[in-house]
């Protein structure tokens, strides 16, 4: 990314890089996820009107964050993003909420969880998206296992 990155806008950089921290935290690589988060926030320090932006990577490195077993600040990163998306942002709402629930599920708070997830439901009733259908049976079926 970095011999084309100088072509892109901070923005544009901050998101890639928000996506390689999301994918090292899936793979379990907790310091290449946290360089790649440091340098994604970097990258939108001090721009002005970048603040869905920040919210965008905010949910990107939550869901890394969850990944690693780091509950407590992939639910505040998660929430940030969830506060910080706006209605043109719908899908992308939905999924981080869902995964806002899990936090909540990994960090014993089942009342928000089911919340949260009744929240995510709602917005997404109507959406055409596999991808947030998925995340959402993968709930469902984490919290039945869990019960048993």
């Amino acid at each position: 990314m970095d011999t084309h990155g100088a072509a892109l806008s901070p923005t544009a950089r901050a998101c890639q890089r928000g996506r390689l921290a999301r994918a090292y935290g899936r793979r379990g690589e907790a310091e290449r996820a946290e360089a790649a988060a440091a340098r994604a926030v970097a990258e939108l320090d001090g721009l002005p009107g970048a603040e869905e932006a920040r919210a965008a990577l905010a949910g990107m490195v939550g869901e890394g964050r969850l990944a690693l077993g780091q509950h407590r600040l992939a639910k505040v990163l998660l929430a940030e993003a969830v506060a910080g998306l706006g209605p043109g942002r719908a899908r992308s709402k939905a999924l981080l909420m869902v995964r806002l629930a899990e936090a909540h599920r990994r960090l014993g708070d089942q009342r928000e969880a089911a919340r949260t997830a009744a929240l995510a439901r709602s917005l997404a009733a109507g959406m055409q998206s596999e991808r947030l259908a998925k995340a959402l049976r993968e709930f469902d079926a984490a919290g039945r296992a869990a019960a048993r």
